[in-house]
């Protein structure tokens, strides 16, 4: 049966009118302070041990050991062993107190909607608000804090980042992969299922995010409604206001709170402040601690320190292919050389994908090979997804006739005159002699560029290529293209470039000697295509 407006009246003017101020029995006051705990999601997780003292100790988390014996009949001993491995751990209790004014229309709101008198809704509105501080102060406590709130005790935090058999303090906050090695660093007999890796909401969304960001689930972990749920065969606890960046790996029941059984409930009677805020004043006084009961089972770990994670992973950013487009022959090939960013990336796996393969070819080690004339695209992506793409253009097959073999020229007259600057050349005769420059290049070189094209080339060697075409047209513009077919030069010079000697007057110098550029001879020499059987210049 709903409470009507006017019972919930005359209940409140009752209490505003006497007050209330009572110090509930031992009975009372646990199931107040349980009560209040079970408010809470993570509180009403964790052991609580209630205190008939300020100072005492509580029992260490207990290890059992193998007591299991044959029995010997008769001869059986009774040499039974204490099923706790070690004896206690201290506690001293704080006297925290919780004062707050709780305007009449919550009170009213609050009684209605859960069917109570407005004394009940009142006690239920101030546990609430007690189980929030408590759990805050559990976790976050820190005597040495500025914060008024924070100083008053020193929560699981700080004694565990004080006292925990395992501690790291990372520069950031570690992988998964680290995380799944901390779990081994416990002694065997401490290590059980019950652990949980306890955390606050924002540090479990950094996880969600690495999970996410991986290219393939390792199957270490579980994300369910975009929550990290689960992680390296434990389960994760979130807490509600828990410092960021902090993860404490323990069993629940190793965090302890210890309260006093002397609860202390205070109303204020009404007066002018009451009535002019519409609410009631109450008042609370209960005793507290928090206590980690076996430190050999906890570890601390956060990302606030100058320790380098061991397991971390630098995600790819970006990948490139370092030759952009590319233009090969059919049956040419060209060497494609994937750059990802950031150049410390963990895993620097690629893979290559053409998308024609009638067109072209391409190996997982990116080697492109012509097959058909046309167009297409290769794109090659990293491990995580980041990909980039090219076009691919294959041009038809180099071609012989009558033993010449048909293709383009490897400058023309822009490169010669803007890039290379060299001597001035007519651009009418400037066809004539790039042809007959990049014959002299394909002789020199066994044709292997005629063969695969000269774009199968890094950019380096092609640049080579050019350098070295260019240089005999120059040589031909001065000493004039007669030298093909007299095997004299203009200048009749000498020069040598590296193992390569020619003498101009010398009778004994062929003509192919003297129809090679010197520089030419030296740009070839660097591209490690120089043919050295079969092709007549002097070698010193």
């Amino acid at each position: 049966m709903p409470i009507s407006n006017e019972l919930l009246l005359k209940q409140m003017s009752a209490i505003q009118k006497a007050g209330n101020n009572v110090t509930l029995r031992d009975d009372n006051a646990r199931a107040f302070i349980l009560d209040a705990i079970a408010s809470s999601a993570t509180l009403q997780k964790l052991y609580t041990y209630f205190a008939n003292s300020g100072v005492g100790t509580i029992d260490k988390l207990g290890i059992k050991k193998r007591t299991l014996k044959t029995h010997q009949g008769i001869n059986t001993k009774p040499d039974g062993t204490d099923l706790v491995e070690e004896d206690s751990v201290a506690f001293k209790l704080v006297s925290l107190y919780l004062d707050t004014w709780i305007e009449n229309s919550n009170t009213f709101y609050t009684a209605r909607t859960r069917g109570q008198d407005v004394r009940q809704a009142l006690l239920s509105l101030m546990q609430a608000q007690y189980a929030a501080d408590l759990q805050d102060l559990a976790f976050n406590g820190d005597e040495s804090s500025s914060d008024p709130f924070l100083k008053q005790n020193d929560g699981y935090i700080k004694m565990a980042k004080n006292d925990a058999a395992i501690k790291h303090s990372y520069k950031k906050m570690p992988v998964i992969q680290t995380l799944t090695k901390i779990t081994g660093e416990f002694e065997d007999k401490y290590i059980k299922g019950t652990f949980k890796w306890v955390m606050s909401r924002a540090t479990n969304l950094v996880y969600v995010a690495e999970i996410q960001n991986r290219s393939t689930n390792l199957g270490d972990s579980t994300i369910v409604g975009g929550v990290l749920t689960h992680l390296a065969g434990y389960d994760v606890e979130i807490v509600d206001g828990m410092e960021n960046n902090v993860i404490l790996f323990t069993p629940l029941e190793n965090l302890t709170v210890v309260a006093g059984l002397n609860v202390t409930l205070t109303t204020a009677a009404a007066d002018s402040a009451a009535v002019a805020k519409q609410a009631t004043y109450h008042f609370m006084l209960n005793d507290n601690d928090f206590v980690i009961r076996e430190n050999k089972m906890i570890a601390y770990i956060d990302g606030k320190g100058t320790e380098e994670d061991p397991g971390v992973i630098v995600i790819p950013d970006s990948i490139s292919i370092v030759e952009g487009d590319v233009t090969i022959a059919v049956e040419g090939t060209k060497q494609l050389t994937a750059a990802i960013l950031p150049d410390d990336a963990s895993n620097k796996s690629t893979a290559f994908k053409i998308a024609d393969k009638a067109i072209a070819t391409v190996s997982a080690s990116g080697m492109l090979k012509g097959v058909a004339e046309g167009t297409t695209s290769v794109t090659v992506s990293t491990s995580n997804g980041k990909s980039s793409s090219i076009k691919v253009t294959v041009t038809p097959k180099q071609k012989l006739k009558e033993g010449v073999i048909m293709r383009d020229p490897y400058i023309d007259f822009d490169y010669y005159d803007k890039e290379y600057e060299g001597e001035s050349v007519k651009d009418s005769d400037f066809s004539k002699l790039s042809k007959r420059a990049s014959d002299v290049v394909d002789q020199l070189t066994g044709y292997k560029i005629a063969k695969s094209g000269l774009d199968s080339y890094d950019q380096f060697i092609q640049g080579l290529i050019k350098q070295a075409t260019a240089a005999q047209v120059e040589y031909y513009q001065l000493e004039g293209i007669e030298t093909d077919s007299t095997g004299q030069t203009e200048s009749n010079g000498s020069f040598s470039i590296g193992k390569f000697s020619v003498s101009g007057g010398s009778t004994s110098t062929s003509r192919q000697s003297a129809r090679v550029a010197p520089n030419a001879i030296a740009y070839l020499e660097a591209t490690g295509l120089i043919k050295r059987n079969g092709v007549r210049i002097g070698a010193i």
